[in-house]
C-alpha cells in the first residue's frame, strides 16, 4: 500500500520552527529602590539572556560549513563489512554525467572553525510524506556541475571444493568530485572477501549511485546496495549526501543544530507510527535515528531548498522502497 499525502492539505497543525529571537535591549529608566518600586500591568522585569552555547562541530553556520564525516545507517542487507578484496579485474567502465552543463562556478564556502560554530536553529517546514515510495534520480544542479559518476563492473571467480567454477559480478559506482577527490560507498565491501572464502554459486552484487540533486557545497546521490549472495536477492535503496569540498559523506546532525535534528527524527517517527504502513520502515528508535542521520538528500527545487529524508524498508519484501519525508529549508541554510 502506497500512502501519499501532503501534510499541508490535511490541515494538521504544524509547529513552525523559528530562529531564536535576540533579546530586546531594556531602555526603561533605572528601577526604583525596593521600598519604592511600583508594579504595572504592562511592565515586567526582563530576565538576562543566556549567551549562546558553543557547538561541537555538529551545528550549522549559515555562512558556510566545515564538515568531514561518514554516515552509515542500519541495513537489512546481511553480511559483515570489511575491506574490499584485491585482485579483481575491471571489465567495464562507464562514465555518466549526472549534472547540468553550465559555466557557473560552484560557490565557495566561507572558512569555518569548530570553535566558532554555534548552535543555530533554522526554520524548517514539514512538507510532504510518501510511505512506500521508490526513490528516483534527480540531476545535479549548477553548484555540482563538475561532479561525475563513474560505473565499473568487476568480475572474479573461485573454484569450489568439488571443482566447479563460480563467479562474482560486482557493479560499483564512484563519485568523481574533481580535484582528485572521489567517493565510494562501502556497504558491500565485505562481499568480495566472503565470496572468495565460501561461495558455492554465482553471486551478483551492486553498490551503484545516481544523481539525487545538489545544494550549495553538497551533492546527493541515490544509492542502491545489495544483490544475490547465496540466499535472497535484497537491494536496499537510500540516499547519501557528499561534501564536494572534502569528498566525504556527511550526516544530518552535522548540518542541522542538535535541536533541529532531534525534531526531524521525532517528526519522522510520529509519521511512521501513525501511518498504516509505517511498521514496514520503523521498528526501532535508535536505528531510525541512524537512518534519518545518513539517508537524506538536499537539493534546490522551484527556488526552495528541500531536505528529503528516506527511511529504507525494514524487510526484504519491501526492499528498494522508502518512507519519504520532505522538509523546506531556508535558502541560506546550506552554503
Amino acid at each position: 500500500m502506497n500512502t501519499n499525502f501532503k501534510i499541508f492539505s490535511t490541515g494538521a497543525p504544524i509547529t513552525p520552527w523559528t530562529l531564536p529571537t535576540p533579546p530586546v535591549p531594556d531602555e526603561s529608566p533605572p528601577a526604583a529602590p525596593a521600598d519604592q518600586a511600583v508594579l504595572s500591568g504592562n511592565t515586567a522585569a526582563a530576565e538576562p539572556s543566556a549567551a549562546p552555547t558553543r557547538g561541537k562541530g555538529r551545528m550549522i553556520a549559515l555562512a558556510g560549513l566545515g564538515l568531514v564525516a561518514l554516515g552509515v545507517g542500519a541495513s537489512l542487507i546481511p553480511g559483515p563489512t570489511g575491506p574490499a578484496h584485491t585482485g579483481i579485474s575491471t571489465s567495464t567502465t562507464v562514465s555518466r554525467d549526472g549534472g547540468q552543463k553550465t559555466d557557473a562556478q560552484a560557490p565557495t564556502a566561507a572558512p569555518l572553525t569548530i570553535a566558532d560554530t554555534q548552535e543555530v536553529s533554522v526554520p524548517l517546514g514539514l512538507e510532504e510524506v510518501d510511505v512506500g515510495w521508490t526513490p528516483t534520480a534527480r540531476p545535479f544542479g549548477p553548484s555540482a556541475s563538475s561532479v561525475r559518476i563513474q560505473d565499473q563492473t568487476r568480475r572474479t571467480t573461485r573454484t569450489t571444493e568439488d571443482g566447479r567454477q563460480v563467479g562474482l559480478s560486482f557493479a560499483q559506482s564512484t563519485l568523481d568530485l574533481g580535484g582528485g577527490k572521489t567517493y565510494k560507498a562501502d556497504g558491500m565491501g565485505w562481499a568480495t572477501e566472503q565470496f572468495a572464502n565460501e561461495a558455492q554459486q554465482d553471486w551478483q552484487v551492486v553498490s551503484t549511485m545516481e544523481p539525487a540533486g545538489s545544494a550549495g557545497r553538497f551533492a546527493s546521490v541515490k544509492l542502491v546496495e545489495g544483490g544475490f549472495t547465496g540466499q535472497s536477492d535484497a537491494r536496499e535503496t537510500t540516499y547519501r549526501t557528499i561534501d564536494t569540498k572534502t569528498g566525504e559523506a556527511v550526516t544530518l546532525d552535522q548540518i542541522l543544530s542538535r535541536a533541529d535534528f532531534d525534531k526531524v527524527v521525532q517528526d519522522v517517527q510520529n509519521i511512521l507510527e501513525r501511518n498504516p504502513d509505517g511498521g514496514k520502515y520503523f521498528q526501532d528508535a535508535d536505528i531510525l535515528r541512524e537512518q534519518v542521520g545518513s539517508s537524506f538528500a538536499i537539493y534546490e527545487e522551484g527556488g526552495r531548498t528541500v531536505l528529503c529524508v528516506a527511511v529504507p524498508a525494514a524487510n526484504v519484501a519491501d526492499a528498494g522502497t522508502v518512507a519519504r519525508v520532505t522538509f523546506r529549508l531556508p535558502s541560506n541554510a546550506v552554503q
